[in-house]
């Protein structure tokens, strides 16, 4: 493979990789964490049985349109730890950066490990 084609692959895998990350976790969780806590004046936290749930189901949807049934057992589970790794980030930022922005980063350090997993899967594939 050459550089060219090397990084039209980079380009496509992170792109996709945005819009799925942007669709399956920036979206759900930030719209959950916004209802529960604006609305009914709850703390949202990542371990509650609420934001477990959310998780749950945006994961096992991923899942299931890469492919079916089946495709829950490997891209669900890559949902999950994605969504770990967007709430982990966005809730280690300083209070200073206020929530979007640390949502933000969040979706930006999912994204990249999302396209890093898709890079080396594909790579593999290829050779």
């Amino acid at each position: 493979m050459n550089n060219l084609e090397s990084s039209a692959l980079v380009e496509y895998l992170f792109n996709h990789a945005f819009h799925e990350e942007l669709i399956f976790r920036f979206l759900p969780l930030t719209f959950f964490a916004r209802w529960v806590y604006y609305e009914n004046k709850i703390k949202c936290d990542t371990s509650s049985f609420r934001t477990i749930a959310v998780i749950a189901v945006s994961s096992i949807i991923f899942g299931w349109l890469h492919g079916g049934f089946w495709n829950i057992f490997v891209q669900g589970v890559y949902g999950v730890v994605f969504a770990t790794i967007f709430i982990f980030t966005a809730n280690k930022m300083p209070t200073s950066f206020g929530r979007g922005t640390r949502s933000v980063i969040g979706l930006y350090a999912a994204t990249c490990f999302h396209a890093f997993s898709n890079y080396a899967i594909m790579s593999a594939a290829l050779n």
